[in-house]
């Protein structure tokens, strides 16, 4: 049976589930670091933060490009990823 996706199609889709999943975590530990000063959870933002801006170079060769500027809790900005 034919696969569905071409391998680069997966790669893609995995990158972008990365990042929303990077994203969701993003989002808790901007909270805990902003509002309780945790500082380990200050580091994990961080952290996440570089990961979440990996991923976007890498998703661009899938013509992902960023979009909306958000803000997280703890003031941290990103961008959303969009198809064009």
């Amino acid at each position: 049976m034919d696969e569905i996706f071409t391998h680069r199609q997966k790669e893609c889709l995995r990158l972008l589930k990365d990042y929303a999943a990077d994203f969701a975590m993003l989002e808790k530990w901007s909270h805990e670091c902003k509002y309780h000063n945790d500082k380990e959870a200050c580091r994990l933002a961080e952290y996440v933060s570089e990961e979440m801006d990996r991923i976007k170079e890498e998703a661009e060769v899938c013509g992902w490009t960023a979009t909306r500027v958000i803000f997280t809790a703890g003031g941290m900005r990103h961008s959303l990823l969009r198809r064009e």
